[in-house]
């Protein structure tokens, strides 16, 4: 059976959604820092925070985080529209550290990548199973889920069945989550590049990583 486990949290400001462009306060903490709010707070002036996702390759941990770029159409009426693009963050610790980028004006997999995370089956919670059921209690008992660490992770805004806002993560080691990790780091190998996304305030971005994540090196510009 998939190790997988999901983790929803309701939030109470609606700010959080396209409309806010305001980053919250960085949170120093290393790689403890919860991935929602290290991406909140390195998000650039003009972009909408999406979620993120994280793996490791040859024993080195990246994690990406998704974003959209609010523009404008190129059309009479001017009506606002999303870019996606995306910033992929690798190593840790005392490994050397590399920042790429994806941009979706030269790379369609930064879409493909975002609408995957709008279509995954989020499945159900697993709530404690009883051995011993009182009288009148139903449904069968089931082993207990295995709480070993998992090796991948995403995570992202959501709409919860009563349509309030909040947020998912999603971690686990194989089933679905390896499924859809595997299919969008597919879908950016191609894409990344050590060059920013042109009109997108990146430079301020980088400038308070140190300040989100004190373990990431000042001079890495």
């Amino acid at each position: 059976m998939p190790k997988t486990l999901i983790r929803i949290l309701v939030l109470g400001a609606l700010g959080l959604i396209h409309g806010n462009a305001q980053a919250q306060t960085p949170v120093a903490g290393g790689h403890n820092v919860p991935r929602m709010v290290e991406g909140e707070a390195l998000k650039p002036d003009g972009s909408f925070y999406v979620g993120g996702y994280s793996g490791a390759r040859d024993f080195t941990p990246y994690r990406v985080h998704l974003y959209d770029f609010r523009s404008e159409r190129d059309s009479a009426d001017r009506q606002p529209d999303w870019l996606p693009w995306a910033v992929r963050l690798t190593g840790s610790g005392t490994q050397s550290r590399r920042v790429e980028w994806a941009d979706g004006r030269t790379c369609p997999g930064v879409y493909s990548v975002q609408v995957a995370m709008a279509d995954f089956p989020a499945g159900r919670f697993r709530a404690p199973r009883f051995i011993d059921l009182p009288a009148g209690a139903g449904g069968p008992p089931s082993p207990p889920l295995d709480t070993g660490a998992p090796s991948l992770a995403f995570w992202g805004y959501a709409s919860l069945t009563d349509m309030a806002f909040g947020t998912m993560m999603i971690t686990g080691s194989d089933g679905l989550i390896r499924q859809w990790v595997d299919f969008a780091d597919t879908q950016l190998q191609d894409c990344w590049t050590t060059e920013p996304p042109e009109g997108i305030a990146t430079r301020d971005m980088l400038q308070r990583l140190p300040e989100v994540d004190p373990t990431w090196p000042a001079d890495l510009r």
